[in-house]
């Protein structure tokens, strides 16, 4: 009966094993699948998700995905990715879309204290919020950035120099530049003997990276370091550098934040300071739905040996950097 076919996919009275196994057998032959819509205006439960990034050309926020995709799979979830476009007024759609049912909640690796989605996120519930992989303070889980930014800063590659590094850092996008990050970077600078570790405000693709190396340059033309916050930005720099005829890494090091695959195919490829990026999107997973399943919101501190993989971005230099 049909009674019972619902008994035995629900799992919700009881049924003798041969009646199961015979309605399991025929549903295996007829290619059955039960229809998560009508499954959804049972349950109230859409076991979808969202994922809100603010830039999905940052190939940082691809590894998060992927991590969010893979541990949502594994708890039968489906996460859907959306981008915090500027003027999208993203702080009442995707929040309105956990109040509507279109999906059961929604994890934010995008919104920096103070964003709008924030505040809307919390009013609808079931949010959860993880730490940007360049960005300051978190709600959810602990910064994992700040001891990455911390280890960049003070521990450059280690090599010979015959004269004192003065590096400089290009942060995220926002004025003024971090606070936190820029004081943790200039303090290892300074412990470093390097008085003047100037610091630049840009987005984080390649245009970032290249305007904030034409400022920096222009301002300090000796400059022999510069430590970025994402590959991208770092990419940007390297093409500055390469159409002004400075050369990497005898003129010039870089250095960036949150390794991805794309540092290893720069030319020259890129030294960088290792992220557990998936391991934050599967955290993001975790903590979303642990709640929806009615524990309590907690933090989640995510333990990983941040390191510098260094590449053949960085040297000591040879001679002072110059436009030309």
């Amino acid at each position: 009966s049909t009674a019972t076919v619902l008994h035995v996919i629900n799992g919700s009275h009881r049924v003798s094993d041969v009646l199961r196994e015979r309605v399991l057998v025929a549903m295996q032959q007829l290619n059955y699948q039960p229809s998560a819509v009508a499954r959804s205006l049972r349950t109230r439960v859409t076991h979808s998700v969202g994922l809100v990034v603010s830039d999905i050309e940052l190939p940082f926020f691809a590894t998060i995905a992927r991590g969010a995709f893979k541990r949502a799979s594994e708890r039968d979830y489906i996460v859907l990715l959306a981008e915090d476009i500027e003027g999208q007024e993203a702080d009442a759609t995707y929040p309105g879309l956990i109040a509507a049912g279109r999906i059961d909640g929604l994890v934010i690796a995008t919104a920096r204290k103070g964003h709008p989605l924030l505040r809307g996120a919390r009013e609808a519930q079931h949010a959860a919020r993880l730490p940007e992989p360049h960005g300051e303070g978190h709600e959810s889980q602990r910064d994992p950035g700040r001891r990455a930014r911390d280890a960049a800063g003070g521990r450059l590659p280690r090599r010979p120099r015959p004269r004192p590094r003065r590096p400089a850092a290009a942060p995220r996008a926002g004025a003024p530049a971090p606070p936190r990050g820029t004081r943790a970077f200039q303090a290892h600078a300074r412990k470093r003997g390097l008085e003047s570790s100037p610091a630049r405000s840009a987005n984080l693709l390649q245009t970032g990276g290249a305007q904030a190396a034409s400022d920096l340059l222009s301002d300090q033309p000796a400059l022999t370091a510069i430590y970025t916050s994402s590959v991208t930005q770092a990419a940007g720099v390297l093409s500055f550098a390469w159409h002004h005829g400075i050369s990497v890494p005898e003129q010039l090091s870089v250095i960036s934040y949150a390794d991805t695959p794309l540092a290893e195919a720069l030319v020259p490829p890129l030294t960088a300071v290792t992220m557990p990026l998936e391991e934050l999107g599967r955290a993001g997973v975790d903590m979303l739905l642990d709640e929806l399943e009615g524990v309590e919101p907690h933090d989640v501190v995510i333990r990983d040996d941040l390191r510098i993989v260094e590449r053949a971005s960085t040297a000591a230099p040879e001679d002072s950097t110059g436009l030309s």
